[in-house]
């Protein structure tokens, strides 16, 4: 027994001499005491020390064509004839954004906005490295992009967490390159979720709408974009996307939970497939209202629901009036269109609807477009039944050429029968895409079947034809 007391008090002094010896990282606090540096470790402190090296600065270079200089001003004259044109130079713009490592084989996750469009894209890594990054997929509809780095090594990287459980009012970090400072660390709280933003692409005019953000207040400022939003505990909540230009306090950020379903399809496919619902939908015309005894002019009508879609396992009917999806007013086709546009296979819409003059509320979970029923739906989208070109039809109908989809039947009083195409003509284009085959054809359906129209290249004999497909 005194053995063990007299081995006791040897371990407590070791222990306190170790201790003794040990140098201590202090500060002075307000009043002269010594504060431990272990005491300032608070839970953003070891965030952002848990997944700092996982954040990456991404810069990219594209080149642009600019009109020389004129010592009469941009709007002089001169520039608007011919003989004075200013010269054209191709210049090289360059952007930065910010970047987050999912995975330690150099797998980068940010925004598409912040890398496209790019002729180079760089990511430097937390500790100065630079690399060239190969682009694995993009999808502007979710602004969300993935990249690829090769470095022959193991990287450090953030694992996507979950936000499924998200709760407003607790702390959340940004880490990102705001204006090229890199690692900048901002902190804030959930402002809000579920939130619905609408702009226009300035490039393409196109309006564009996001739902599902997730609001912060954490500072958010331009080089941000791409970067993690993190939890307390240091887990990736969500990707860092937006600000409200005028506002100081509103940021918006992608929940991880909708990326982590966009990653999938950006590895697999590139890009994110379109959704299908099953719903034909029109415009509600005075004529039409008055027809139904309906009391509003606003709004879609379902005309028909396809058979074993989606729709038609929820409470929806054709007469229905969908007046709003996601709490978001919809007012006409077009809008119906542009919010479809902006949900993935696996989201839920939920749709608002008047029947009998009673608000009523449905949910229906997004499908991808179903590839094995792509011939029925370009029948009751188009109107177009689709064929591979034979060494029979060449002669049969004198064909030109001998690539593309030929036309084998037209849905009377469908899209493709009121701009005139008719059996024997060829689609040789849709939109940008040059078809060679059906196959072609069918794979680009996917991707319009929410848009309002389709742009075809149509070939009659030895002419050629530009066709603007209104889509059903």
């Amino acid at each position: 027994m005194k053995l063990s007391g007299v081995l006791f008090a040897a371990v407590i002094i070791c222990c306190l001499f170790i201790g003794y010896h040990i140098p201590q990282k202090t500060v002075l606090s307000s009043d002269n005491t010594e504060v431990s540096h272990i005491e300032r470790e608070t839970p953003v402190v070891r965030a952002v020390r848990k997944v700092e090296a996982a954040v990456v600065n991404i810069s990219t270079e594209k080149v642009v064509s600019v009109r020389g200089f004129n010592p009469f001003g941009d709007d002089w004259i001169f520039d608007y004839f011919s003989p004075f044109r200013r010269p054209t130079r191709d210049v090289t713009r360059q952007s930065l954004g910010s970047g987050v490592i999912i995975d330690p084989d150099g797998t980068i996750l940010t925004n598409e906005h912040v890398i496209l469009p790019a002729s180079k894209i760089t990511v430097t890594l937390a500790d100065g490295r630079e690399f060239e990054a190969e682009l694995i997929g993009a999808s502007r509809r979710f602004d969300l992009a993935l990249l690829k780095i090769e470095t022959g090594k193991k990287l450090p990287f953030i694992p996507p967490g979950t936000s499924s459980d998200l709760m407003i009012g607790e702390t959340v970090i940004a880490i990102g390159n705001p204006y090229g400072l890199a690692s900048t660390v901002t902190t804030g709280v959930l402002s809000a979720k579920d939130r619905t933003v609408t702009f226009q692409d300035q490039e393409t005019r196109q309006v564009h709408s996001f739902h599902n953000f997730l609001q912060t207040d954490a500072s958010i400022n331009p080089g941000n974009s791409g970067g993690p939003l993190l939890n307390i505990l240091g887990e990736l909540i969500g990707i860092n996307t937006a600000i409200f230009a005028h506002a100081e306090g509103i940021g918006f950020a992608i929940p991880i939970d909708k990326a982590t379903r966009i990653i999938g399809d950006l590895m697999e496919l590139g890009d994110v497939p379109r959704i299908w619902l099953g719903l034909h939908v029109q415009e509600i015309t005075r004529t039409l209202a008055e027809y139904m005894g309906l009391d509003r002019l606003t709004g879609v009508l379902i005309s028909e629901i396809r058979k074993d879609s989606p729709a038609e396992h929820s409470v929806l009917r054709p007469g229905d009036v969908i007046t709003s999806i996601n709490n978001v007013e919809i007012r006409t086709r077009a809008d119906f269109r542009r919010m479809l546009r902006s949900f993935a296979p696996g989201d839920t819409v939920r749709i608002t609807f008047v029947r009998d003059g009673v608000e009523k509320n449905s949910q229906i979970e997004a499908r991808a477009v179903p590839l094995d029923r792509i011939e029925e739906l370009t029948w009751d989208t188009f109107g177009l039944e689709l064929r591979d070109i034979t060494r029979q039809d060449v002669t049969q109908f004198r064909l030109q050429v001998n690539e593309g989809s030929l036309v084998n039947n037209v849905r009377p009083g469908s899209p493709a029968a009121d701009v005139g195409i008719r059996p024997g003509d060829i689609i040789a284009r849709i939109n940008r895409v040059n078809i060679k085959n059906t196959d072609e054809f069918y794979q680009q359906m996917p991707y319009i079947v929410q848009q309002d129209s389709a742009i075809l290249v149509v070939v009659r004999g030895p002419n050629a034809y530009r066709v603007n497909l209104m889509i059903q």
